[in-house]
Parts: C-alpha cells; sequence; structure tokens
C-alpha cells in the first residue's frame, strides 16, 4: 500500500504518535480536567508532536 514513499514503520509510528496525541488531549480536557496536570500533558503532546514530524518526514 502506498505511504508516501515512507517506510512501513515510519508510517506506522508516526500515526501511532498521531493517536497518542488526540488519546493524551482527549484525557486532559474531557476526563482530568485539572489544570494543575496541564504541564504533563504539555510535555507529553510535544515530544509526540515532534516525533510526529521526523516519522511522517513534515
Amino acid at each position: 500500500a502506498p505511504r508516501g514513499g515512507l517506510t512501513a514503520e515510519n508510517w506506522a509510528l508516526g500515526w501511532h504518535r498521531m493517536w497518542a496525541v488526540e488519546w493524551f488531549m482527549e484525557q486532559a480536557i474531557r476526563w482530568i480536567n485539572d489544570p494543575a496536570t496541564d504541564p504533563a500533558y504539555i510535555k507529553a503532546v510535544r515530544r509526540h508532536l515532534t516525533d510526529i514530524l521526523h516519522l511522517l518526514e513534515i
């Protein structure tokens, strides 16, 4: 299947990280909803977004 020239590993890991970002945001906003925990979630989301840029070659 075409993956925009990406290896299967990079494509899969990139999209897995994207799913993880969505999951972290959902947990932080809907279920936890505690601004005191935001710094931990911000750090995790930024780390995953950086990985996404690298893995999906954006």
